[in-house]
């Protein structure tokens, strides 16, 4: 069915769209306004006027509980209560010239007593409070949120500190003379250079050292890359007869004051300079001993450029005839800059300045120059910490020259020999021109001949421009020519501008043509229905506001249309068509019917691209990969596709691999948290044909199998765990068991047993081949060792134990020493012990535990070494009878005895502490011992 035709826009819907624009342009101005503006009082006085940087102030009203933003140079009044943000710097100044500074986070009061005095109330924050410039002798007081009250002169300064956490306040004094009044009726009186704290419980402490030269929140300027120093000058409070403190001046990075920048210290009141290298820099001053009572600040420095100057730009020519023309200077803002001064002089250096004005905005203007050479220059204004006028701009020349004679106008549009295209239907033309007469009247004449006598068209106007409606009837296909001519004031006569010509062609009616898709276009069925149909109309036909109508055939020549459809716009989508081959093209339906049909494009419907195989894995397989290794996932190719989408989650829908873009059928994957425990994955891919200038994107189906991963089951090693020790004659005596589960199945395994040594490295003392899952190590002797198995499965997988298991085998108790009977210690042995005995008997007590002995006999020489003379080893009895009295000699011997403990096999386990004795032959033993029969003896 035909769709109806748009209905046309009404003079009286564009005035109602006007009037709704209209009301919500000025509402949002009046929002802004609102927003932007800060309240103004008639009923009451003004006390004071606020200035502050970034609107970062805010005031509310005695009688109000509305807080709102203040514009720059705000009145307040009397009792207004004021609170700035992070980072705000504001500055109160009183009618009676009354000073007050203010800093970040601060929240005040403001106030007049009856005889006109200053009142404030310090809720939390730092102010600074300035009655040098009071007029007067009236004081300020000063109360602070601890209850405290504090009475300062006329002509003095001081800083005050209130915190609304802990209830606490410090005042310090820079010039002059204050009173402070505590909650318990103390009253502490305090001179330049004097500080107190006012403590919780309202006790006034005075305080061991005052800053007296800069504000605990001080901020510096550096401009071209360097800042002044900043002095910290402060005084020490002490009693006479007190030796004059130590006081130490320390600059950190960082306000918990644990990065130190520098570290001073000096005697008494003194000063020092502190170089600003960082952006923020904390300072604190203390007496020694007393960190705690420090006088903290901070100096903020701020990198400043100089202004720069936007017009007029540097050699600058203003060019004026009569009257001196509006010069307007305009520059760049600066955000710490409270006002500007711009100056402007006949000479370079600035010795003869013409003009210099004070403006708080970014521009100026003036037309009180005349003609002749100049420079100007911008300086700032910076009211923070009194800096005053710092940095000036570069200084840009500029030149008025005064002209003789007007300038005729300058043709602008049409340009020269322009071609304007008419039809039937009305068009705007544009004439523009240049002027440098500001009031004047113009008469734009439009002729078919060069010496205008054939003038065409002759349009007044006062402005320079003029837009005339023309048609080919109106103004018929040839050439013209135009000029401008002005009267005014400052012409003598009228002026003429230069002749210009331009061409006049009829409108040739285009023909409607086909937009997207291109010919030849292939396109999935299920994407056809979003795939957008455009073309273009040709003009006359849009200016008709004709329906658009699109046809489709499986001819050439539209014998038989498949598909029609009609449309108000030059596009349409929802098409429906089968598979094949399919012509389209457009027309237009008017009243007489369908006409000026464009030119035929073929559309290709194709089937959709259809989906993939796995090849590896297959569907609901169980694969076991090694540790890190990636397991393979491949697909047959699907047919057209350009790339895939392949992605692979997990049982609970976690991504474990994506990858929006693969060009070969296959990829190998790293999954995460594998282990070895079976675990679930599903692997999707889609084909998918990049979108070319004949062919749309095509989406194949989604292809998905289910199957189960897991690591190989490593070694665990069971015994001993890990740090266990043994006792050093057990694991002699005992072998050390080391036991092992297997997990997977191996084929190859070893069981590899390493020692510590001394230098923490270790060495292998063990390599067993396919070993058993349990291996008796016999014999280990004292020290540190660790064991692991290494092993792999049937495909190769390593199956390695993860980890070593370490023991210790404690080192071997010695055994007893053994107790030395005979001969005793330091004997003397002399002629007529041996003509009681023909022998030496050496004996001992059984040591427990031993198997046998070692004995050895030592002759100790005059310079105290020793000479073997005598041993005996693996003895079973514990003594020794020695005969051959010959080995002696006069002099002092040694004998030792050592226990151990052997195997059966000789292997020694243990070995006892050396005992040792000595004994003296005190007479010279002849060369040869006669002996003369001992007769029979009783045992025998």
């Amino acid at each position: 069915m035909p769709q109806k035709k748009k209905r046309k826009l009404q003079a009286s819907d564009f005035f109602i769209v006007f009037v709704c624009l209209g009301v919500c342009f000025v509402s949002l101005w009046f929002f802004w306004k609102d927003l932007n503006s800060s309240t103004t009082r008639s009923d009451v006085d003004k006390i004071a006027e606020i200035s502050f940087k970034r609107n970062v102030a805010q005031r509310k009203f005695s009688d109000r509980v509305v807080w709102e933003r203040l514009q720059q140079n705000s009145p307040l009044y009397d009792s207004d209560t004021i609170r700035t943000s992070d980072g705000a710097e504001a500055k109160i100044i009183f009618n009676d010239g009354t000073v007050v500074e203010i800093t970040e986070n601060t929240m005040i009061q403001v106030s007049l007593a009856t005889d006109g005095s200053v009142n404030l109330v310090v809720d939390g924050g730092n102010i600074a409070v300035d009655t040098t410039a009071t007029s007067g002798n009236s004081s300020v007081s000063l109360s602070v949120g601890d209850g405290s009250l504090v009475k300062l002169d006329s002509g003095s300064k001081l800083v005050a500190t209130a915190s609304s956490e802990n209830q606490s306040s410090s005042i310090s004094v820079q010039t002059g003379n204050a009173v402070v009044s505590g909650t318990d009726g103390e009253v502490q009186s305090l001179k330049k250079g004097e500080s107190v704290s006012v403590e919780e419980n309202g006790e006034i402490k005075k305080q061991s050292v005052t800053v007296t030269s800069i504000a605990k929140n001080l901020r510096v300027f550096k401009v071209e890359e360097k800042a002044e120093p900043v002095k910290i000058e402060w005084q020490s409070a002490q009693d006479s007869s007190e030796e004059e403190k130590t006081v130490r001046v320390e600059t950190f990075k960082d306000k918990d004051f644990t990065q130190m920048i520098s570290s001073f210290t000096a005697q008494g009141s003194s000063s020092v300079e502190i170089e600003p290298t960082e952006e923020k820099i904390y300072w604190r001053v203390y007496a020694d001993g007393e960190e705690d009572k420090a006088v903290e600040g901070r100096i903020q420095v701020v990198d400043i450029q100089k202004t720069v100057l936007s017009s007029p730009v540097n050699n600058s020519v203003f060019k004026y005839r009569k009257e001196y023309p509006l010069l307007r200077f305009n520059w760049e803002q600066n955000d710490y800059a409270d006002f500007y001064r711009i100056e402007i002089s006949s000479t370079a250096d600035f010795s003869q300045v013409l003009l210099s004005e004070d403006v708080s905005q970014t521009s100026f203007s003036t037309s009180s120059i005349g003609k002749g050479n100049y420079y100007w220059k911008v300086t700032p204004h910076y009211a923070v910490n009194n800096i005053g006028f710092l940095s000036s701009s570069d200084s840009y020349k500029f030149t008025l020259e005064e002209k003789t004679a007007a300038t005729p106008p300058v043709l602008m549009l049409p340009s020269s020999d322009a071609k304007i295209t008419l039809s039937a239907v009305e068009q705007n033309v544009s004439f523009a021109w240049k002027s440098d007469v500001k009031e004047a009247d113009y008469s734009v004449l439009i002729s078919s001949s060069d010496d205008f006598e054939n003038t065409v068209y002759d349009f007044k106007t006062s402005q320079v421009s003029f837009v005339q409606k023309f048609n080919i009837q109106t103004l018929p296909q040839g050439t013209y020519y135009w000029k401008i001519l002005r009267r005014s004031d400052d012409d003598d006569e009228e002026v003429s501008s230069e002749t210009r010509t331009f061409s006049v062609a009829a409108y040739v009616p285009g023909e409607n043509r086909l937009v997207y898709p291109p010919d030849n276009y292939s396109v999935e069925q299920s994407a056809l229905l979003k795939l957008p149909f455009t073309w273009k109309l040709a003009s006359e036909f849009v200016q008709q506001n004709l329906s658009s109508v699109i046809q489709f055939s499986k001819n050439s020549d539209f014998s038989t249309i498949e598909k029609e459809l009609e449309s108000d716009s030059q596009q349409t989508t929802g098409m429906n068509l089968g598979f094949g081959t399919y012509y389209w093209r457009v027309a237009v339906k008017d009243d007489s019917g369908i006409s000026g049909f464009s030119s035929a494009r073929t559309l290709n419907v194709i089937r959709e691209l259809g989906g993939v195989s796995f090849v590896s894995p297959s569907s609901s397989s169980k694969t076991v990969i090694g540790e890190n290794e990636e397991i393979l996932i491949s697909w047959t190719k699907a047919s057209g596709a350009d790339y895939y989408r392949c992605s692979v989650t997990d049982a609970d829908g976690k991504i474990a691999y994506k990858n929006e873009k693969l060009f070969e059928p296959s990829v190998r994957v790293a999954l995460p948290d594998v282990s070895s425990s079976w675990k679930t994955y599903k692997v999707s891919v889609t084909p998918y044909t990049e979108e070319t200038d004949y062919v749309s994107a095509r989406e194949g189906d989604v292809s998905s199998i289910v199957f189960e991963v897991r690591n190989p089951e490593s070694v665990k090693l069971v015994s001993p765990l890990n740090n266990a020790s043994y006792a050093g004659l057990a694991a002699l005596k005992n072998p050390v068991v080391l036991s092992w589960a297997a997990g997977d199945t191996p084929v190859r395994s070893n069981l590899i047993l390493q020692k510590q040594n001394s230098d923490g490295s270790w060495r292998t003392v063990q390599n067993i081949a396919n070993p058993s899952t349990s291996v008796s190590i016999e014999r280990l002797n004292e020290g540190r060792y660790r064991w692991t198995v290494t092993a792999s499965s049937s495909q190769g997988l390593p199956l390695d134990s993860k980890e070593y298991g370490t023991f210790t085998v404690l080192p071997i108790p010695l055994l007893p020493a053994a107790v030395l009977n005979t001969p005793l210690r330091n004997q003397k042995i002399d002629g007529q012990y041996l003509r009681k005995n023909r022998s030496i008997t050496f004996s001992w007590q059984n040591v427990s535990g031993a198997t046998d002995y070692e004995f050895v006999l030592y002759q100790v020489r005059s310079d105290g070494t020793y000479r073997n003379i005598y041993s005996q080893s693996m003895m079973k009895q514990t003594e020794v009878k020695i005969r051959d009295l010959s080995i002696f000699d006069v002099g002092t011997f040694e004998w030792r005895v050592v226990a151990y403990s052997h195997a059966k096999d000789g292997f020694e386990e243990q070995k006892g502490s050396i005992s040792s004795s000595r004994f003296v032959i005190d007479f010279a033993l002849p060369n040869k011992v006669e002996t003369v029969t001992p007769g029979t003896m009783y045992g025998e």
